[in-house]
């Protein structure tokens, strides 16, 4: 099977219970439209024509592919030509007539037109002195109704009469859609025979109301039959351009209902019902947009717990470790010095066993953590009189800076520092202190340290990370404010276990 879609270049009518009664008020609005090729200061033509209907005393509506413009016009003048013509570059233009009597044509311009609607209105020089039709109350235009379509077949043809008195054929609405393709416009089909010729011209509903503008078919052959589905452009699409350019047609206020079973209050109920509906849709996908949100939340806020959780469990053992060191430390202190009864040394003990339990204790929280890890470096500080670090400036000469790693992947490593901000992370693009790329905890940009020779101090800075820099006391830095370090201090990324220590050390 082949399906073939092809434009019609004048309008038709469908069948339905429309009555003879209608046919010369539909007729009277409805004229011919003839294209002409302005080729040397001549007209060339009529090349092509199709069918138009009044909605005032100048305006007339049709269809974009019946009116099209001068480029359609010279590529049409140049498949056409013959030899002895004119070249092409003679092409001068084209106008559009209205047939509206024997020998009387009346020259029009096109004021709109819009080639994915297939729509156009022209603006005739003078009155057409046709009567205008009335544009119908779009709400009404539903399903199942009759119409009727009027305009000039060119199969009709047999006469010259043919030109001034339109075909008039009748049929229902089957559907009203809007095409899927890239012209995206809401569309009338019906079940009646549409023949080539009848672009342009109006669809009517039973009040003589202009409902669409017949614009194509579509046809589908085989070996045994010939079904043909033809459509209208839906009034819809027109009603915006005749307000834009403030065009005085007549649009009626209230559906067409002496025919089409349909009440006013039922087309209120209906826009109510689906207005409702709607409002149902919308608040189910809002409703259900926020469990989402929701959703998403609960799931980060557990994986940040399950990591925090595990960086707990990984600092407790560590201070644990480094409690029960300091105890043995402790221990072996007091037996080599067989000074057990020394108050100092029971004191050191005593403090390094207060701080296993309080590790214990602190170890829940970051800032615990941090504490924790405070306290046991003091203790071993203290036990062993060796500071974390390089040897300490005298306070006489010059001084350099010096970033010393003290836990972690940076462990050990050791930095001097000049007068420029440096960036600690795992983003070699965007810091100069590098940890491995697998290292979670650490964001690309972490933190900024800066020494300040003047005043012989660091200053530490968060830069928005994701897990937070903290300083010796487990405070949290606010993102992009600066702290002051004094040499000798220590702070902390993400928790405990990544820590450095800033100092001073003679030059």
């Amino acid at each position: 099977m082949r399906r073939l879609l092809f434009l019609i270049l004048f309008p038709t009518l469908l069948a339905g219970s429309l009555t003879a009664q209608n046919v010369p008020q539909l007729k009277s609005h409805t004229m011919k439209v003839q294209a002409y090729l302005i080729i040397n200061g001549q007209e060339l033509g009529p090349v092509w024509s199709g069918t138009g209907y009044a909605i005032t005393e100048r305006h007339i509506v049709t269809n974009e592919h019946v009116a099209r413009g001068n480029e359609y016009g010279k590529n049409f003048y140049n498949e056409i030509r013959k030899s002895d013509w004119p070249a092409v570059s003679a092409f001068q233009g084209m106008i559009f007539k209205l047939l509206v009597a024997p020998n009387k044509e009346i020259t029009t311009k096109v004021v709109w037109s819009d080639e994915k609607k297939d729509l156009a209105i022209l603006e005739a020089q003078q009155p057409h002195g046709r009567p205008a039709a009335t544009l119908a109350y779009s709400p009404a235009i539903v399903t199942g109704v009759d119409l009727a379509v009027v305009g000039f077949p060119g199969l009709s043809r047999l006469s010259d009469e043919a030109d001034y008195d339109p075909v008039v054929t009748f049929g229902r609405i089957n559907i009203i859609q809007t095409t899927k393709d890239s012209r995206r416009r809401k569309v009338i089909q019906t079940d009646a025979a549409i023949n080539g010729g009848n672009s342009g011209g109006p669809m009517f509903n039973v009040c003589n109301q202009v409902i669409g503008t017949n614009t194509f078919t579509i046809a589908d052959f085989d070996d045994a039959s010939e079904n043909v589905i033809n459509f209208a452009v839906h009034l819809d699409e027109l009603l915006p351009a005749i307000r834009q350019f403030n065009i005085p047609a007549t649009i009626a206020t209230a559906g067409c209902v002496s025919e089409m079973e349909l009440t006013r209050s039922e087309i209120t109920r209906l826009h109510a019902e689906t207005e409702r509906r709607q409002a149902e849709v919308t608040a189910q996908s809002q409703q259900m947009a926020e469990q989402q949100t929701r959703l998403n939340a609960m799931i980060a806020s557990l994986d940040l717990a399950r990591r925090d959780v595990q960086s707990s469990r990984a600092t407790a053992d560590s201070a644990r470790a480094e409690s029960e060191e300091a105890r043995r430390r402790a221990e072996e202190a007091i037996e080599s010095a067989k000074i057990q009864n020394n108050p100092m040394l029971m004191s050191i003990l005593g403090f390094s066993i207060f701080m296993g339990g309080f590790a214990m204790y602190l170890s829940l929280t970051k800032r615990g953590n941090i504490m924790v890890k405070e306290a046991v470096i003091q203790g071993k500080e203290l036990v062993t009189r060796k500071s974390y670090g390089g040897a300490a400036y005298n306070g006489t000469g010059p001084a350099k800076a010096v970033l010393t790693g003290l836990s972690g992947a940076l462990a050990g490593s050791r930095l001097e520092m000049g007068s420029e901000p440096l960036a600690i992370g795992r983003d070699p693009r965007v810091s100069h202190l590098i940890f491995p790329a697998d290292t979670e905890d650490v964001s690309k940009r972490h933190c900024l340290v800066q020494y300040e020779a003047s005043s012989k101090t660091f200053t530490i800075e968060d830069a928005h990370s994701t897990n937070g820099t903290y300083l010796r006391n487990g405070k949290k830095l606010n993102a992009g404010e600066k702290y002051v370090l004094q040499p000798g201090d220590r702070f902390y990324l993400s928790g405990s276990s990544i820590s450095f220590k800033v100092g001073l050390e003679n030059a």
